[in-house]
């Protein structure tokens, strides 16, 4: 059991690396907007912020071992996160993340509250793992959030790939009475396959949508046209089409053909086209951000 818990919290934790890493594309493709329609921007990227760190902590500590002896609990403490894990006869398993009345992260944002998960350690006949979480008084940085996600993969789908599917339902409010709602969907499908160069070999397509819509009537969405191809050799993704909205501003962006490059073709609602060098736009968001 121990084995199969620890391939789960690898593949996991990649996944949630993935869909962080295309969170952050996508503010990036965003970022050549004309923003003069939304007055939510910094609002949104503090929203993304909270997600991605909901995330990771779920896919870095939801595997932390519970005791041999079932049914009795055990807690560990990494930094100022309080875990605490117990298993059931039936194999099931919760786990808390504790941030406690204040949790400094190292990056110096502050969070408090709980996240609680729930998942079965067990094997079964079936190919599927199901893992859920919900928040508990979790605020970020005085911005309090709550909802729940859940993630589920299935091991072997007909044609024997992987398929990781990720959904969540966040909500947001501003100490300033400012509020949001947050839903998004991905499945991201893992095909490996070999060849005469390599033996083996894998690469991701993922497919999805999401939804933010704030209080005072700013909207954003997503939604993967063509699935994203990303793979292990390549920065970003090699192909694939995801249309972008902010309340009535729509920009296309197209990874391309399959070459392995650090450029996309992005398109706005006129038609016009520019070529956009990803390292320059992650370099740009680097500097907005301080990093």
């Amino acid at each position: 059991m121990k084995k199969r818990i620890v391939k789960i919290v690898s593949l996991f934790m990649g996944a949630i690396l993935l869909l962080s890493c295309q969170d952050d594309n996508e503010s990036s493709d965003t970022g050549e907007f004309n923003t003069a329609a939304v007055i939510t921007q910094m609002e949104k990227n503090e929203l993304e912020a909270a997600v991605n760190e909901i995330n990771s902590a779920v896919g870095n500590n939801f595997g932390v071992d519970t005791s041999t002896s079932k049914t009795v609990s055990t807690e560990k403490t990494f930094g100022c996160m309080d875990i605490t894990s117990e298993e059931d006869e039936e194999g099931n398993i919760g786990v808390i993340i504790d941030y406690g009345e204040a949790c400094e992260l190292r990056n110096g944002d502050v969070v408090s509250g709980r996240i609680l998960i729930s998942y079965t350690a067990e094997d079964s006949e079936d190919n599927d793992f199901v893992i859920d979480y919900t928040l508990e008084n979790y605020v970020y940085n005085d911005i309090v959030v709550t909802g729940s996600a859940q993630a589920i993969y299935d091991f072997e789908n007909e044609e024997g790939n992987l398929v990781y599917a990720h959904e969540s339902n966040f909500m947001f409010t501003w100490p300033d009475g400012l509020e949001a709602t947050d839903n998004s969907n991905y499945s991201t499908e893992t095909v490996f396959e070999s060849d005469e160069e390599t033996f083996f070999n894998f690469y991701n397509l993922t497919t999805g949508s999401g939804e933010t819509t704030f209080s005072n009537g700013d909207s954003y969405t997503f939604q993967i046209t063509e699935p994203l191809r990303s793979e292990p050799r390549c920065r970003y993704y090699v192909s694939g089409v995801v249309v972008n909205t902010q309340n009535s501003e729509i920009v296309t962006l197209d990874y391309g053909d399959g070459e392995c490059d650090d450029s996309a073709i992005e398109t706005d609602g006129d038609g016009n086209t520019t070529v956009i060098d990803l390292d320059d736009v992650e370099e740009d968001e680097g500097d907005d951000t301080g990093t």
